[in-house]
């Protein structure tokens, strides 16, 4: 994150990577292998430092579950407060998940969010969901090369 960083971060398998891309006001949360019990209150502690570095502007937030394997109902239900959470404590103003399993985009479905959300398997509809930012359009000239988990760098 510019604001607040954290490299690919480990603990017993599971991964996570938040970054904050403030020119973008874009909050980008890459999330690898299983989330589960355990690992919730670890992601909550980071989550709530990367709301905080929003600084109270709107953002997007980008969920990059593609390497996610599908939740018991204890962590969806848990993700889905963390998503709330970024609504209403923050100034989220939409939310892109993207996935690469039909069950894990299934439950980002029905766990919804407090503002416009787009769950997709799709990465060309994802980056055309990301390519606007909260009051504006995104600058045109942006590569969207890598797998970085950032949305620019969504890769096929």
């Amino acid at each position: 994150m510019r604001g607040v960083s954290a490299p690919l971060m480990s603990f017993g398998g599971f991964m996570w990577r938040v970054e904050y891309e403030q020119k973008r006001s874009e909050l980008c949360v890459q999330i690898i292998d299983a989330l589960t019990r355990p690992n919730v209150s670890e992601l909550t502690a980071v989550w709530s430092d990367a709301l905080s570095s929003t600084g109270g502007k709107p953002f997007v937030l980008f969920l990059d579950m593609r390497e996610v394997a599908p939740m018991d109902a204890f962590t969806v239900d848990a993700l889905a407060e963390l998503k709330r959470r970024a609504c209403v404590e923050a100034r989220c103003e939409r939310i892109v998940v993207l996935t690469d399993s039909p069950t894990v985009a299934m439950q980002q479905q029905r766990s919804g969010g407090d503002v416009n959300t787009l769950v997709t398997m799709d990465v060309a509809r994802a980056r055309i969901a990301l390519s606007g930012r909260p009051g504006g359009d995104r600058p045109e000239g942006r590569t969207d090369k890598g797998r970085s988990g950032r949305p620019d760098a969504i890769g096929e």
